[in-house]
């Protein structure tokens, strides 16, 4: 069984806080060691017990605190950057935001009483078992939310009671879920163009055709292009993306995404590359580089009014080469910036195009996505690149 510091417990303030939801003050780490110490002596072996749940899974006191848990939610923690700590609640483990905006940690805000987790401890707490879907908001270094599903079962072992509680990530299966959704969606739609063209032709004077036949073949390449992002996407989601780096002109594929554009029918906005900065040359695989500024195109576009110009500037600091798509008239909200940053989110089909950014750019680009935007400067989302092997 794993130790405990003096200041595990006693980090969080037994006060009750200002909008709270039903109030449970703390064991001090004392008790929480005596009751770590006396599970590890119970009868019950219950390393084996818990180790058997294929999810994290953790065991909580009567005062909703950790006395056990598996290897799996340690590797959880780990993956999370995050320390592992006895005594502590599960939102205070995993860094709730609302956990962590309060000096009385999980379990004590207004938020908590709407918590799905928190139910399913309550239930639990009350002698039933539960299960429920809960999205966490949390503050690590790379991930800002966390989808599970908390399963929690009560527990007597010595004549005191424990909750049983396992938590299984839901991420892989939405993401999944929605990439699965997004191919057909794309894909129909891709093969939809292509058809009007079609029709178009069998209809219009031979004279017209040469117009629809550059479209059509602009269509196609869209339509072979969609199909190489999934399947790179569902390669990158495994693991198995193989990398093909070269030396790419930065300013040239930029123009080409805007030519490419500007001849497309559907496009709701228009590019401006900046064709005064200097040339930028950078090392990397130019399928998934250009795979990821589309992305970016379309996640400020979906932001943008029908006609509007994207401006596109590119420069290199050093080894840092930061690559800008900014909407002057655009203003967005704190909580549509939250939505693009977040990651896990599944409330809209633009889900997928932030995963997609995430997992290409940070695993295979070796780069990082940020938007930022201001009433005087419109909004701006940038892909800086760290680009070593060309100071």
């Amino acid at each position: 069984m794993s130790e405990i510091s003096e200041q595990d417990t006693e980090h969080y303030s037994n006060e009750p806080a200002p909008e709270m939801a039903p109030y449970v003050p703390r064991a001090s780490a004392d008790e929480i060691r005596e009751k770590s110490m006396s599970l590890a002596d119970s009868a019950i072996n219950l390393r084996e017990l818990i180790e058997a749940v294929p999810y994290p899974a953790i065991i909580l006191e009567d005062h909703r605190q950790m006395v056990v848990y598996n290897q799996a939610f340690a590797s959880l923690l780990k993956v999370l950057a995050l320390p592992i700590v006895l005594g502590a609640r599960p939102g205070d483990a995993l860094h709730c935001k609302y956990a962590l905006g309060c000096r009385a940690g999980c379990g004590t805000t207004s938020r908590c009483r709407m918590c799905p987790a928190f139910k399913t401890i309550i239930s639990a707490l009350n002698g039933k078992v539960a299960t429920n879907r809960c999205t966490m908001n949390i503050k690590t270094s790379s991930v800002t939310s966390l989808t599970v599903e908390a399963s929690a079962m009560p527990l007597t072992i010595n004549g005191n009671r424990y909750i049983l509680m396992s938590l299984r990530d839901l991420g892989k299966e939405m993401r999944r879920h929605h990439a699965d959704r997004a191919f057909f969606h794309d894909i129909l739609n891709a093969t939809w163009v292509i058809n009007s063209y079609i029709n178009l032709l069998k209809s219009t004077p031979e004279l017209s055709q040469n117009v629809y036949l550059e479209r059509l073949s602009s269509a196609t390449s869209n339509l072979i292009e969609g199909i190489g992002f999934h399947r790179n996407l569902a390669n990158a989601q495994m693991g198995e993306l193989k990398v093909n780096k070269g030396k790419i002109d930065v300013g040239q594929v930029l123009q080409e995404i805007a030519d490419a554009n500007k001849d497309d029918a559907y496009a709701r906005v228009s590019l401006a590359v900046d064709t005064e900065a200097p040339k930028v040359e950078v090392n990397l695989d130019l399928t998934i580089f250009k795979q990821v500024l589309l992305s970016l195109l379309k996640g400020i576009s979906d932001n943008s009014d029908m006609g509007t110009i994207i401006e596109v500037t590119f420069r290199r600091q050093g080894p840092k080469v930061n690559i800008c798509f900014c909407d002057r008239n655009s203003v967005l909200s704190q909580e549509e910036i939250d939505h693009f940053n977040t990651i896990y989110s599944t409330q809209e089909h633009r889900t997928l195009n932030s995963y997609t950014l995430e997992i290409l750019t940070r695993e295979y680009l070796n780069g990082e996505i940020s938007l930022t935007s201001e009433a005087n400067e419109g909004t701006k989302c940038t892909l800086s690149l760290n680009d070593k092997e060309n100071p």
